[in-house]
């Protein structure tokens, strides 16, 4: 076998030999690369002039912004109306009724579960561009309806606007594993998640902050200027995707969308029902479905739980230092199983743990009214909670590596996990709560308590589960189904946590960034010659 070319002249083709065992001369074969249809930019990946395709190169970094700026938005829309209860009710004449205003919240859970296998489809099908400029295009639509409807006013056009920014969601949280394979390699993968989901919940954060201040004391509320600034950002946001995002995918995506024949021919359907029925991963549905609908329970019904102890512009601003805090914390994360691969689920466990004490210990200070309590243990529960996105949506991936499952439909089933408890939990929590910014500060505290009850009930039976996962073989046979190379079903490690084969272990350095090898097991070919190693 020929060995392998420098990458400085190595070129966007790949030669070797047939080795005759009959004596004759070896003959040359070569595959050109152009003729399987790669862009120029896949090409140069190749021919080793790509060598820049790191953190630092500039279509990646373009990518992860403008997706960032979309997500962040689209999760501004979901929770502007979560602060300002009261003064939606007020504009828009909605009598007392208080769950109607939660379900423009709710909406967007329930449009993810009915949703979700379309987006990951058209996503496979068609690529990460044009997903992402068809979920810019539904958020910008949808801010639109809702100005309109602002207008009227007529809550049930917003509604109608709220349901089509739901859509986008179905799109932006498939995402962030499926872009950061797509566009940046394999050692920095879990970090660049993590930086995904931060920005998706600092838009909540800031969906949580701007609508108070925005409408002030005015009376009435200027509810259709919030609505018009969400339009005309959105319709920025539309723009910029379809001028800047990088219009070449690079080998990843490439590899990605060339799979096996036999791969093809199994349906979505099927693959998602085989995967759900491996146990590992159920429990991890489980679990981290039932911690962040918690989290989506209490943001979206922040102000009844602590309005009885301060003003709207006070829990607004809580609601933004709690979400930074999980912004922080998704971030973390994302470094912590980037750093510790073979530890995905240990790292899970004591992220859960936290959230799951914080939550308890947050019940128990709003009961006493103990405000300042409130606010430390909501900020740490927000904290864990939200880096568990990170965490362990990395750790379902790896179970799934050979169930045949991509990034974009685990992160997808996963996250309709989340939108089925989120309505759950946040439906039980309106319930619990309906009305009680009428009653007197000790009943309140009482209803109050009574719901973030719920929350920590179901929170400890997802923990419990967690534990006995994680720990509990280790416990009754002395040896533990996760941790290092993961269960005997699975490897807890992912092929992307995996050094190239070209890489040498110990102090020894990488002898080349892609060898020829590589590139032709990284792609189907029609062509593909086998050859024995000499």
């Amino acid at each position: 076998m020929v060995p392998p070319q420098s990458n400085r002249n190595r070129m966007a083709s790949t030669q070797f030999e047939d080795v005759d065992l009959n004596g004759e001369e070896p003959a040359a074969v070569t595959i050109s690369f152009e003729e399987q249809g790669l862009s120029q930019h896949q090409l140069d990946v190749v021919s080793g002039k790509g060598d820049d395709y790191d953190v630092g190169n500039t279509q990646g970094k373009r990518a992860l912004i403008l997706y960032a700026v979309l997500s962040a938005h689209n999760q501004m829309v979901w929770i502007c109306f979560s602060p300002i209860k009261d003064k939606t009710i007020k504009f828009f004449d909605l009598g007392d009724d208080i769950v109607l205003v939660d379900f423009a919240s709710t909406v967007y859970m329930v449009v993810y579960l009915v949703s979700f296998v379309g987006s990951t489809w058209f996503l496979e099908k068609y690529g990460i561009r044009r997903s992402i400029f068809f979920a810019a295009a539904l958020n910008c639509a949808g801010t639109l309806i809702r100005y309109l409807g602002s207008l009227g006013p007529s809550f049930g056009v917003v509604l109608l606007g709220q349901t089509l920014c739901a859509a986008t969601q179905a799109f932006t949280f498939g995402m962030p594993s499926y872009l950061s394979r797509t566009w940046f390699p394999s050692n920095v993968v879990s970090s660049i998640v993590g930086i995904a989901w931060s920005f998706v919940y600092l838009g909540m954060a800031l969906g949580l902050l701007i609508p108070p201040i925005w409408l002030g004391n005015l009376s009435p509320a200027p509810i259709p200027g919030l609505m018009f600034a969400f339009f005309f950002s959105a319709l920025a946001i539309l723009v910029a995707v379809f001028i800047f995002y990088p219009k070449n995918e690079p080998l990843e995506m490439s590899r990605l969308q060339t799979s096996s024949s036999e791969e093809k021919k199994q349906s979505m359907k099927e693959t998602i029902l085989a995967t759900v029925k491996n146990t590992e991963f159920l429990c991890v549905i489980i679990w981290f479905g039932i911690m962040v609908g918690a989290g989506y329970a209490h943001s979206t019904d922040l102000q009844s739980i602590y309005g009885h102890m301060a003003s709207d512009e006070a829990v607004g601003f809580l609601g933004f230092v709690q979400t930074i805090c999980g912004v922080i914390g998704v971030f973390i994360g994302g470094r912590l199983v980037n750093r510790f691969p073979a530890y995905k689920p240990h790292v899970c466990a004591c992220l859960y743990s936290i959230a799951a004490i914080s939550l308890g210990v947050t019940s128990a200070c709003v009961g006493s009214q103990n405000f300042g309590g409130a606010v430390v243990f909501s900020c740490i529960f927000f904290f864990a909670c939200i880096s568990l996105n990170a965490t362990a949506l990395e750790y379902a991936i790896a179970i799934n590596e050979n169930h045949g499952l991509s990034p974009f439909a685990t992160s997808a089933v996963m996250m309709a996990s989340v939108q089925f408890f989120g309505i759950l939990l946040t439906l039980w929590l309106g319930l619990i709560l309906d009305g009680v910014d009428e009653l007197n500060q000790t009943m309140a505290l009482a209803r109050v308590n009574g719901g973030l009850t719920v929350l920590c009930v179901f929170v400890v039976l997802g923990w419990l589960l967690l534990l006995y996962k994680v720990f509990g073989t280790l416990l009754i046979n002395g040896r533990s189904t996760a941790g290092v190379g993961g269960s005997t079903k699975f490897s807890v490690l992912s092929e992307y946590d995996k050094p190239l084969t070209s890489d040498m272990h110990g102090n020894q350095q990488p002898l080349d960034r892609f060898t020829d090898e590589e590139i032709l097991n990284t792609m189907d070919f029609e062509h593909r010659v086998e050859t024995d190693e000499i």
